[in-house]
């Protein structure tokens, strides 16, 4: 079955997003993950309903005590729809930290689970589990794809750390296609990744967030990355389109040591992502001689999620990271110097065909005002987009009513009914640990 997604009809709580704040050039800092703040529930039978949206939150104490899980309820506002569910988490333990992201219908069919460890080696960057709330083979319809309400758990799976995890939920409900299986965008597999060849670099460095991450297409970028931190960069794809990144580091021998450096990948949704294609190279070192690392993405392709390969399932806003080890402590962080190349390969793709018109599930409010096929994805409340980003965006002559400038928003009331959600079954766990130590 595929990963599930869970959630409940409208928010709980919201308060300012807290900016974790700038640091001085060369020190540490953690990635920020934004979101706006939920309110905790910690009991299945009372969880906190969200819209579709990123939310943040903060899991404290081990995580072992089911008593620390928060629990979330999500109300589909489309009838069989798919609902993608994402947990990302930032940790500043020197030990490996863990986050699960479990979803169940409120009847309480398991609908699956996703777990991921951090990187305790450079605490404080980012790492994301995800689920998909659907049926596991296309065409066929079960309980996860029916369910007018999900429940979402979120845990620290068994970890016994006591600090502070904080974490973003991100929920995005999509709209089902009625293409048939064989006119759908196809999994390639994995491929090798094409190494983009260098040119002459534009000055860019990335960012400390996933919103500030600045856009990047074909060509080359001349950076920084502070040792002890993570500096992000996007990459927006559409239907058949991949990438590939090359990170040249140049040699240096004014250290006494040689710091390493990876490279990572993340989905719309902020999942990490490694594993996608084949013979890559995502860690090196700043060293005496210098060094090259590569990944990349198979191609955004709907029957993907079929597959297994959830994190090139949905068009929109994809993600690359370099993470630089932190300094020693007896010296001061240096900032590393990066060359970045970025290869896009193809053109946007046609889209799968959505349905025309849909309808809320049976006892849920209604479908998301301005709804159009060409804006299929639920991104916000009643926000619809043409792809999965961080703000809405209308299909390119399209008339869906999902720009960010012009989306409708809800105004009816928000009726939360009283839910008895029994204890989430137990979905098979994918503890993967994606990022190189």
């Amino acid at each position: 079955m595929l990963a599930g997604t869970l959630a409940l009809a409208p928010v709980a709580a919201a308060a300012d997003a807290t900016d974790a704040g700038d640091t001085a050039p060369g020190s540490t800092s953690s990635t920020t993950l934004g979101g706006t703040p939920a309110a905790t529930s910690n009991n299945p039978a009372e969880p906190t309903p969200l819209t579709a949206g990123l939310w943040s939150n903060t899991l404290s104490g081990p995580g072992a005590p089911k008593a620390n899980a928060h629990q979330y309820s999500y109300a589909r506002r489309i009838e069989n729809s798919t609902v993608l569910v994402s947990v990302t988490g930032v940790s500043e333990e020197t030990s490996s930290d863990t986050i699960q992201v479990v979803a169940a219908t409120s009847a309480g069919d398991a609908c699956g689970s996703d777990a991921v460890g951090s990187d305790s080696t450079t605490p404080g960057t980012a790492f994301g589990a995800i689920v998909l709330v659907a049926s596991s083979t296309f065409g066929e319809t079960s309980p996860c794809q029916t369910a007018p309400v999900l429940a979402i758990e979120v845990n620290r799976s068994s970890s016994s750390l006591e600090g502070d995890l904080p974490y973003t939920l991100r929920i995005v409900e999509e709209a089902p296609v009625v293409s048939p299986e064989g006119d759908l965008p196809a999994y390639d597999g994995a491929p090798v990744p094409v190494v983009p060849e260098p040119g002459e670099p534009e000055e860019l460095s990335g960012a400390a967030s996933f919103e500030d991450a600045p856009t990047v297409g074909t060509g080359t970028y001349a950076g920084t990355v502070p040792e002890g931190t993570e500096r992000l960069y996007r990459v927006r794809l559409g239907w058949g389109q991949r990438f590939s990144v090359r990170v040249d580091l140049p040699p240096q021998d004014d250290l006494d040591s040689s710091p390493s450096v990876d490279l990572g990948t993340f989905d719309p949704m902020h999942n990490t992502f490694s594993g996608g294609v084949g013979d890559v190279d995502e860690s090196g070192y700043y060293g005496s001689e210098g060094d090259t690392l590569y990944t990349g993405l198979p191609a955004v392709a709907y029957l993907a999620r079929f597959d297994g390969a959830l994190a090139v399932t949905v068009p929109g806003d994809y993600f690359f990271s370099i993470v630089a080890q932190p300094a020693p402590d007896d010296r001061e962080a240096v900032e590393i110097p990066v060359e970045v190349s970025v290869e896009v390969t193809g053109e946007p793709g046609p889209a799968p065909e959505f349905r025309r018109i849909v309808s809320a599930p049976g006892g849920n409010e209604e479908a998301p005002a301005g709804y159009d096929p060409s804006t299929p994805y639920l991104v916000g409340d009643d926000e619809l987009s043409a792809v999965v980003g961080d703000a809405p965006v209308a299909a390119e002559g399209g008339s869906g009513g999902g720009s960010s400038g012009d989306a409708t928003r809800r105004t009816s009331g928000l009726v939360v009914g009283a839910l008895s959600l029994v204890s989430l079954a137990a979905g098979v766990v994918l503890l993967r640990r994606r990022r190189p130590a």
